[in-house]
This record gives C-alpha cells, sequence and structure tokens, in this order.
C-alpha cells in the first residue's frame, strides 16, 4: 500500500479545521455581539420601568392606572410591540384590554427572554410603602430589543475575513516548515541510499525536534564506518595467516638448505651464509608474527615473555638495511641516537617488524641525499622508539587512514597492510604508536612500549 504525502494530508487537514475554526469564531463572536445588544436593552428596560414607577408613583396609586399606561406608552414606547402594563398582585391586568394580553413572567424582579417572539420581559414590584412590605401590583413591561443586524453582519465579515487572512498566512507558515521537514528527511533518506558513510550532510537539522534524528544517522554512519573497518581488519587479518602460513613452507626448506651449506668446509664462517641465517631467523619470525595476530583478533593467544634490547635490535637492523636498494639509489643517511639498556617485554622479531617496516617507509618518503633519524631512549617507566624523515609529508585529509587495513599511497607498490600490521604488533606488546606530519616537512614515528625494568 502506497503512504500518503506528508505534505497533502497536513494541506488536507489543515484546511479543514482552519474551516472548522473560522466558522465557529464568526458564530461565536456574532452570538456575543448579539448578547451585548441584549445586555443593552436589559439595562434600557430596568431604566425605563424604574424611572417609570418613579415619575408616576403618585399617579398609580392615586388609581389613575389608565392615565399612566397611555402616558407611558407616549413616553417611552419604541415599538407597536411594546407594552406597558399595571398588574395587581395576582399578576391580572387592573384594566382589562382585550387588544392587550401581557406575557408572565415566570421570574421575579428578573428579565425573561422570549426569543421565540423576540421579546424581553420583566414584572417591576410596586409597593405601598417604602419598606417594599405591603404589595400594590406590578408595572409589565413587553420590549422588542433593537439588534442592529447590519452591524452584526459588518462585524461578522470583518471577523471572517481576519480569520480568512490569519488562516492563509498561517497555513502558508505551516506549511512550509512541514516542507523544508519534508525536503530534509528525503534529503537524508537519498543520501543515505547514495552514500551511507559520509556523515557530513547530517551536521545541521533545521530544527531542533529532528536534531536526535541527525545525530542517530550520525551515529549509524559511525556504525557502518566502525563494521567496514572491523571487516577489512578480519579479512586483513585472514589474509595474513595465510600468508604466514605460506611464507614458512619455503623459508623451512631454505633454512635446512643452509644448514646443509653450513656443513661444507668451504661455506664455514661465511659472511653470506651468516647473513642469509639471520635474515631467514627474521623472516621466519615475521610470519610467526602475522599468525599470532589472527590468534590474538580470536582470542587465542599469550604475551610473550621474551625481554629484547630495543637499541641493540635497531642496530642489527640498520646494519642489515645498509644494503637496502632505497637506500643506496638515493643516498639516503640513517642516522642513529640509540639508548643502550631499552628492554621491553617483545620478542626481538616482532620489534625488528615494527622498526623495519617504519624505516622503510621513511626511506621510501625521503628524498635524494637526506637524512631518516633513528632514536631510541628510555625514561619515566617507558622505552620510545623515534623514526623522522624530512619527506613529503602526510596530508591531513588522510591521516586518519594510515592504520586502516588496504589503505596505501604507494600506487601498484604498496599493499596496505605495513602500518596497519604495525599497530597491531605494538598493541600485542602493550605500546602506542603515533606521529606528527606537515606537508614537504617531514613525518615523525613515535612507538612507546612499557620498561621491562631490567637494567634500570
Amino acid at each position: 500500500m502506497k503512504s500518503a504525502s506528508l505534505i497533502a494530508l497536513t494541506r488536507k487537514q489543515s484546511l479543514k479545521w482552519t474551516g472548522i475554526a473560522t466558522a465557529l469564531t464568526v458564530v461565536v463572536c456574532s452570538c456575543l455581539v448579539v448578547l451585548l445588544f441584549l445586555k443593552d436593552a436589559e439595562r434600557e428596560i430596568l431604566m425605563t420601568g424604574e424611572a417609570a414607577i418613579a415619575s408616576y408613583r403618585t399617579d398609580i396609586l392615586s388609581g389613575n392606572i389608565r392615565t399612566v399606561e397611555l402616558q407611558l406608552s407616549n413616553d417611552f414606547k419604541k415599538s407597536e410591540r411594546d407594552q406597558f402594563v399595571f398588574l395587581d398582585a395576582t399578576k391580572t391586568p387592573w384594566i382589562n384590554n382585550p387588544n392587550v394580553i401581557p406575557t408572565p413572567c415566570s421570574i421575579p424582579e428578573k428579565i425573561c427572554h422570549d426569543l421565540a417572539n423576540e421579546k424581553l420581559l420583566v414584572d417591576i414590584p410596586i409597593y405601598f410603602d417604602s419598606e417594599s412590605k405591603a404589595l400594590w401590583g406590578f408595572l409589565h413591561i413587553e420590549k422588542h430589543p433593537n439588534i442592529h443586524w447590519e452591524i452584526i453582519l459588518a462585524v461578522s465579515l470583518a471577523l471572517l475575513l481576519g480569520m480568512l487572512s490569519l488562516a492563509f498566512v498561517l497555513q502558508s507558515q505551516f506549511m512550509k516548515s512541514i516542507s523544508v521537514v519534508s525536503t530534509t528527511m528525503q534529503d537524508w533518506s537519498e543520501h543515505l541510499r547514495h552514500n551511507p558513510k559520509d556523515s557530513q550532510n547530517f551536521e545541521t537539522a533545521p530544527f531542533k525536534e529532528l536534531e536526535p534524528i541527525a545525530y542517530s544517522l550520525r551515529g549509524l554512519n559511525k556504525e557502518i564506518s566502525e563494521l567496514e573497518n572491523l571487516a577489512q581488519k578480519r579479512g586483513s587479518l585472514n589474509t595474513l595467516r595465510s600468508i604466514g602460513h605460506d611464507i614458512l613452507n619455503p623459508v623451512a626448506r631454505m633454512k635446512r638448505i643452509l644448514g646443509v651449506m653450513k656443513l661444507q668446509p668451504s661455506y664455514s664462517g661465511n659472511e653470506l651464509v651468516t647473513n642469509l641465517e639471520s635474515n631467514l631467523k627474521r623472516l621466519s619470525g615475521y610470519a610467526e608474527q602475522i599468525k599470532s595476530l589472527y590468534k590474538r583478533e580470536a582470542g587465542d593467544s599469550q604475551r610473550s615473555s621474551d625481554i629484547t634490547d630495543l637499541s641493540l635490535e635497531i642496530r642489527n637492523l640498520t646494519g642489515d638495511l645498509s644494503n637496502d636498494h632505497d637506500l643506496l639509489a638515493k643516498g639516503i643517511t640513517l642516522e642513529l641516537s640509540l639508548q643502550p639498556n631499552c628492554f621491553v617485554n617483545a620478542p626481538p622479531s616482532v620489534l625488528s617488524r615494527i622498526a623495519e617496516n617504519l624505516i622503510l617507509n621513511s626511506l621510501h618518503a625521503s628524498l635524494p641525499n637526506s637524512t631518516v633519524k633513528v632514536s631510541t631512549f628510555g625514561g619515566n617507566g617507558s622505552v620510545v622508539l623515534n623514526i623522522s624523515d624530512s619527506g613529503a609529508g602526510i596530508p591531513d585529509t588522510i591521516k586518519d587512514k594510515v592504520f586502516d587495513a588496504n589503505f596505501t599511497t604507494k600506487i601498484n607498490k604498496g599493499t596496505g597492510l605495513g602500518l596497519f600490521v604495525v599497530r597491531q604488533l605494538c598493541e600485542e606488546c602493550a605500546g602506542t604508536i603515533k606521529f606528527s606530519s606537515e606537508v614537504d616537512q617531514g613525518t615523525t614515528f613515535e612507538v612507546s612500549f612499557p620498561h621491562s625494568g631490567v637494567g634500570i
């Protein structure tokens, strides 16, 4: 079933209730105007009766009733239907006149309303004495109030025009607000459909009441990004696990070949063989690290009890990297400042993997004939590794992505797993990693580990 349009429904309902409200307002106000005329007529009839009794009291009590009735009709009668009749104590006319038949008022001394005949009635008592104890009779007055229907019609028309104008303005503004809400919700839904990860479109809500929805949509964007990152992370870990498993097989075969070569007298003590053995050992350690990352994510790993001198491991690593192609081709100098006794609770292969990845990244980003500075120092219960270069730097637009899986700026060269793996390894050793960078100024990575306590 197709949903109704909010704008169409609102317009229909607003027109309906605007019409009802306008009609009720006109009717009620017209009735109030009529009541005002009636109240004015009530005051007039009471004042007329009191003035008549006060003026002709002596003649009334003397019995000149007929004369007084004629005089009252001449003085106060405004319509042929108005009546001034004197009644006795039983409310019977003192003078029987077949042409004048008074309508009795059931409420003593109060004004009665005969709406059917459009007239007001009142029986004003007349007493012989001033203490109002001896009742003589009543002055019965019937008057037809002069209601100015042209004034009521003019007021009604003015109210109708005013209400219609007000209703038009209110409806216009209300429909404008509804249109903004409808357009905003439609834009948000289209934005979600085309690009659910971008929360920029939900930063500002047009009305305060829509802010919770915008906040929820921003939270949804964040949740989508987190789920996507988690999926990438798990996918990358699965890939790394397979890579680590595949690396270990040829490494094991190469180790066996190397073992056989070492038994030959011609290779005994050969520097190349020693270097190859060292690198195979490091490569094997890398593969084991990759596999351990997957185990840690699955909650099936134990922290290593190895204690390693980070400075010594860096010195050995940079010695091996002295023959790196990028370092030699670009004429880059590795400047070391290594404080001794920087012991941390981590395997040598883990520290070597972290440092190698960061140093190689700096070599790739550095300009020819520049310097990459590598330093280690301890203090305040921590061991810190700093690697800085004066290369291209990292733009602000991608700074929050450098540690994401599958993110790389090395076109057709990088895998997007280097810094991702580095951060995973740092966390595995209870360490932290951060960086600072300026475009065309260079980048500095800082890795911090808890000091093992050895050598302090």
